[in-house]
């Protein structure tokens, strides 16, 4: 992993950008995520994590928002997922919270004082959930409601837009493709969270790089693997407590 960065102050927040061959939207991302953060006076930074692109996504990025110091950018030198670049950023930040953001702009960066607030307000994790029509909301909707059934997870929308405490990833493991459960995790570990309404909007360009018909399949063993590693490393007991919430 490589980055390239200005030195400054140690931000409150850091929105993590994960981004594979994303250059189409690059100066759109950087441009509204600026906006919002001098409209805002927000006292965070915004980490792109290049996860391998072929397309010059990160030498764009850094050519486009140079003089702008709260951005910065990190290189996988090979695509290695969205897992891996959430926990990239995390590494290479101290902000007291992380929110986990689309390089897509599916979701509006002026949703991120909104979550910035609810943040503030104590909450551990703070969820988007998606309002609009959307590629595979049968499958989301289905994976969703399995997944409230078996753990309790008092929010409605698992995989979206999420913010949350840097410290809840020292509290349990984030295999490949597992951030899909991060919330799942975090409230077995006894987070609090809370949700918004968020409109999804089409992207704007190209397609998506992080989803696939074999990651649908994925994502539902995922679910059985992470069942695993509750029932036999947190215990059953605890997840049958959680469950019942």
């Amino acid at each position: 992993m490589s980055e390239t960065s200005p030195t400054r102050a140690r931000p409150e927040f850091a929105v993590v950008v994960p981004a594979l061959d994303e250059a189409q939207t690059v100066p759109e991302l950087i441009a509204e995520l600026r906006m919002v953060f001098d409209a805002h006076a927000l006292q965070g930074e915004v980490i792109f994590v290049d996860d391998g692109s072929t397309d010059g996504s990160a030498e764009l990025a850094t050519r486009i928002a140079a003089g702008w110091p709260a951005f910065r950018v990190l290189r996988h030198e090979r695509n290695l997922g969205k897992t891996e670049a959430l926990l990239t950023a995390s590494a290479a930040t101290e902000a007291e919270w992380l929110i986990l953001f689309d390089a897509d702009l599916q979701y509006s960066p002026r949703e991120l004082p909104r979550f910035v607030q609810r943040l503030h307000e104590g909450w551990d994790v703070v969820t988007a959930r998606k309002r609009g029509r959307y590629e595979k909301q049968l499958v989301s909707t289905i994976y969703n409601q399995l997944s409230r059934l078996c753990f309790g997870v008092p929010v409605s929308d698992l995989n979206s837009m999420k913010g949350f405490r840097r410290s809840l990833l020292s509290r349990f493991p984030l295999k490949h493709d597992w951030h899909r459960y991060l919330v799942v995790l975090a409230h077995t570990h006894g987070a609090t969270m809370t949700e918004l309404d968020v409109p999804l909007f089409p992207r704007r360009h190209g397609q998506s790089r992080y989803g696939s018909s074999l990651r649908i399949v994925t994502a539902f063993l995922d679910l059985l693997a992470v069942a695993s590693f509750l029932i036999f490393r947190v215990g059953l007991k605890t997840l049958k407590l959680t469950a019942a919430r």
